[in-house]
């Protein structure tokens, strides 16, 4: 696969990376396994306990879906003064966590800054300051995100970390998580590996 000529090619080509991954999914490839449960020494758990923090893990699985520039509240594509590029993404996320309390659905829409580094070859997309709201059986939880995607071709990497505020019934909790997937292209699907805690509000 020849590395991508210009940020526009480099978004497309994440976005193929993710599109040819759901299609793998969709033909049979194995489903995830269980999310492991979170363990620890009886010294950490009696120091958690105490602070209220209880550990969560798991699985995180993303479906893209059309872009529809009338329904979005980002441009189809902005280039910045300096050269660099944004585009945004629309993607649905499940989450399968070891506590049912953050497990459920949110929808991920984000502007991502496009840079291409021909030297090796690849690129990135980073994004910031994401509005996210995870929904779950029970209710919900608000919150902001981050992440990068770096493409070191064929392996794309990706990285990302959210901070949300309970809402109903986890009012006064506050629910940290951080996540990752390593991704050959072509290749099998694979969720991102989730961890984080939920804790009470300081």
């Amino acid at each position: 696969m020849q590395p991508p000529t210009s940020r526009a090619g480099l978004a497309r080509l994440l976005s193929l990376v993710m599109a040819g991954s759901l299609i793998l999914t969709a033909c049979g490839s194995a489903g995830p396994a269980s999310p492991a449960s979170a363990t620890a020494t009886p010294e950490a758990t009696a120091t958690l306990e105490a602070s209220g923090r209880t550990l969560v893990s798991g699985e995180m699985t993303c479906k893209v879906n059309d872009l529809d520039p009338a329904g979005s509240p980002y441009p189809t594509a902005e280039v910045l003064p300096s050269g660099v590029e944004r585009q945004w993404f629309d993607l649905t996320c499940t989450y399968t966590m070891s506590d049912p309390r953050v497990s459920g659905t949110e929808r991920y829409v984000y502007l991502g800054t496009v840079v291409d580094v021909p030297d090796l070859p690849g690129g990135t997309i980073l994004w910031d300051s994401v509005p996210l709201v995870l929904t779950t059986a029970r209710g919900t939880w608000k919150g902001v995100g981050m992440g990068v995607d770096y493409l070191h071709e064929p392996t794309l990497h990706t990285v990302g970390y959210t901070v949300y505020e309970g809402e109903g019934a986890y009012a006064g909790l506050t629910h940290t998580q951080m996540w990752a997937r390593e991704l050959r292209y072509p290749g099998p699907d694979a969720p991102y590996l989730v961890s984080g805690w939920i804790e009470p509000t300081k």
